[in-house]
Order: C-alpha cells, then sequence, then structure tokens
C-alpha cells in the first residue's frame, strides 16, 4: 500500500493592516467583485421578466397546451385507433388461420371472410384501408400508384375500351406452363426482357443460363408478362377469361379478377435465338430416371467444396451416367431405362443449382437427355424443351 504526504507549508508572513480593527478592503477582494457582478445580473433579470411578463405567459402557456394536446391525441385518438385496429384484425386473423386447416371449398370461402371481413368486422385489407398503420404481427406498407398530382389513381378495368375479344384458358394448362417455366426466368435486370415470361406461339424463358420451351399458344398473339404478375395467376382456380390489349391484360372468372401491364421489351426478347438453338441437333440421346437422378445429385453434393466451382462432372457411357466431383472422392452412377445400342463416352460438367432446378421443373417421370455438345445439353418431353448452359471448368485438360 502506498502512503502520500504533504510537504510541510508554512504560512508567508502578511502585513498588517493600517486599521486597528484588522478589516480587509472590500474593493480589493476578487470574491466581492464576483458578487457585485451576480447582483447587478441579477437586478437586471428581474427588471426584464417584470417589463416582458405578459410574451413569458403566453410561451409557457402555448408549450403546456402544446404537450397536453399530444398527451390527449395518444390517449383519446390514437390509442383507441390501435385498440379498435387490433380487434378488427383479430377477427380476420382466425378465419385465416381456419382456411390455412380447411378443405378445399371451405378453404375459398374462409380466406374471403379474412380479407373482406364478416361477423360485423373489417377484413384484412379493410383493416389496412381504413387505418395508416395497424399494429398486429407486422406493419405494412403499399406503394400506391399516383398521377402528377399526387392523387391516387384508381383503374378501372370495366372502363377499359379495347376491341380485343376474350379467349378463354385452361387454368390448369396456365399453371403447368408457369410452373415448368418458373426456374428459367432471370431475377435481375440484367436485361431487362428476361424478367418476364414470353408467350406467343410458344412459351419461353431464359435467364441465359437456362432456357425453357413449351409447345402451347394461351394468348393467340404476342405477349411478355411479368413476373409479378405471372405469380398472381395462380390464385385462379376455374379456367379465366383473357383480354390482352396494347399495354394491359386482364384475367378473371366469376371469383376473381387480376390485371397489370405487360411488358414492353417484348421486341427485345431474343426468340430467333433461342428458336434456332432448340432446333439444333445432338448425337446423342438416353432416357433416365429424374427421381434416381435427382437423389443422385444431392448426395454428391455432400462432397463438393469451394474447388469444385459449385459444379459436377456428367460422364455419359453405354449403360448410365456417372457424377463426381472435381477431386473424385465422390462418385455416383444411375442407368439408363434402356441401354445405349452404340456406344458411348462423353464428358460435360455442370452447374448444381442450374441442373437440379431444371430437373425439378420438367414435367415428366423419366428425363429424355440430348447431348454431344461441350455448350449445353438439353432435356425434352412431348411438348418441353428445356436447355442447360454447361460450364468450362478451370484446370480441366480432360
Amino acid at each position: 500500500m502506498a502512503t502520500y504526504k504533504k510537504r510541510g507549508y508554512k504560512p508567508k508572513a502578511t502585513k498588517e493592516n493600517d486599521g486597528a480593527d484588522g478589516n480587509f478592503n472590500e474593493e480589493e477582494s476578487t470574491t466581492a467583485e464576483v458578487f457585485n457582478n451576480l447582483d447587478e445580473g441579477a437586478n437586471k433579470t428581474e427588471e426584464w421578466v417584470a417589463g416582458n411578463q405578459k410574451p413569458i405567459l403566453i410561451v409557457i402557456g402555448v408549450i403546456v397546451f402544446a404537450v397536453l394536446a399530444y398527451m390527449a391525441y395518444s390517449r383519446f385518438v390514437q390509442q383507441p385507433k390501435e385498440f379498435e385496429a387490433a380487434d378488427e384484425i383479430a377477427q380476420s386473423q382466425i378465419y385465416f388461420e381456419n382456411a390455412l386447416d380447411a378443405t378445399n371449398k371451405d378453404q375459398d370461402s374462409l380466406f374471403n371472410l379474412a380479407l373482406n371481413g364478416g361477423n360485423g368486422k373489417f377484413g384484412l385489407l379493410k383493416v389496412i384501408d381504413n387505418y395508416l398503420q395497424v399494429k398486429g404481427n407486422g406493419n405494412y406498407k403499399l406503394d400506391m400508384p399516383l398521377d402528377e398530382e399526387e392523387q391516387l389513381v384508381i383503374i378501372n378495368d370495366d372502363l377499359i375500351e379495347t376491341k380485343e375479344k376474350s379467349i378463354k384458358i385452361n387454368v390448369e394448362e396456365l399453371k403447368n406452363v408457369l410452373k415448368t417455366h418458373k426456374a428459367s426466368v432471370a431475377e435481375t435486370m440484367e436485361v431487362p426482357c428476361l424478367v418476364g415470361y414470353y408467350f406467343n406461339e410458344k412459351a419461353i424463358t431464359t435467364n441465359r443460363f437456362l432456357v425453357t420451351t413449351t409447345n402451347i399458344n394461351l394468348f393467340g398473339r404476342e405477349v411478355l408478362l411479368s413476373s409479378s404478375l405471372a405469380e398472381l395467376l395462380y390464385l385462379f382456380k376455374e379456367d379465366i377469361k383473357v383480354i390482352v390489349t396494347n399495354n394491359r391484360a386482364i384475367f378473371e372468372n366469376e371469383n376473381l379478377k387480376i390485371s397489370g401491364y405487360i411488358m414492353d421489351e417484348i421486341a427485345d426478347y431474343p426468340v430467333e435465338s433461342i428458336e434456332k438453338i432448340s432446333a439444333s441437333v445432338f448425337d446423342y440421346s438416353i432416357k433416365i430416371d429424374k427421381k434416381s437422378l435427382l437423389q443422385a445429385v444431392d448426395r454428391l453434393t455432400l462432397f463438393v467444396d469451394p474447388f469444385d466451382e459449385n459444379g459436377i462432372y456428367l460422364d455419359f457411357e453405354t449403360s448410365g451416367v456417372s457424377l463426381k466431383n472435381k477431386k473424385s472422392n465422390g462418385t455416383e452412377f444411375v442407368e439408363y431405362d434402356k441401354e445405349s445400342k452404340e456406344e458411348i463416352k462423353f464428358r460435360c460438367f455442370s452447374d448444381i443449382e442450374f441442373l437440379v432446378s431444371q430437373l425439378n421443373s420438367y414435367p415428366e417421370d423419366t428425363v429424355e437427355i440430348e447431348f454431344g455438345s461441350k455448350v449445353l445439353i438439353k432435356f425434352k418431353s412431348e411438348n418441353v424443351t428445356q436447355m442447360l448452359a454447361l460450364l468450362t471448368p478451370e484446370g480441366d485438360d480432360e
């Protein structure tokens, strides 16, 4: 433990005052000067307050009124609205949760009650429309279309003048096309037209690495639907009527109506290039069980590391295909449905995620694969052609 001591201190001798009573001169004291200044300042403040008493009281009154008004608004306006919104949304949430567990027929009815309301309560949509902010499991804001004067744009499709006739579309055919093509739709805006679904005499989607075409003419004309609009079409459960104008598509049946703008970039869609590639003929063609191939890829994925560039080798042989990673410490073999009559020896390198996504969206249980090019391979069915761009792995000298 350290101990510190002060050094000795002896006060200096001071001269005695001339006065016999020993008093000091007040004017020479710094402390006295400070107190004198404070007194003077206090006197001036008192004078200013006395002269401006009325304006000061007004300012204080305004502040007090503002605080009380805010407290009153929070207590008697905002809080009741929050309680009311929570009460309104509670019944809608019950309908929604019940709909998730219901059968098809009851499910539609419960979803409608959840959205549109029932038992004297607003639905989810009306709660959102009536209150700027609803506090529940989450807060949601929707960007509404505004015109040049910042007024809400309301589009009534019933008033759209068109000479186009409506066409009827089988909803199951439409959903099958969307499901088959989803994997090959572009997700980024590098090439804007590729984020849409192209329809004409064929349905086409591509993200430049995957291509899917289906021989089906749904709309009777050239249309490019955005991904967001196409996804909404899954909501239909019965056949629909469609009207396509120059800039809009309207889908409806007795229970639902969906409309939206069609994409302007349709002229940029690479239809001719895709049709040319799709028509190309390859040297080999085999058929293989889709499920067995997907399971083999899934198991091999456990042995794929960054060295493998997220890819695997496909070694096509006479009786089946071998799947290997670059280190060759993982190998799978899947037999063809039927052994080839000709000898086959062909190797290519494919991205795993692209391969799996195309196989998952393939519409049949048995996959027909055409190959022989180092650029791409094809998956074909009666009406669908899927193309997968192949990779060139670094350091591959085989």
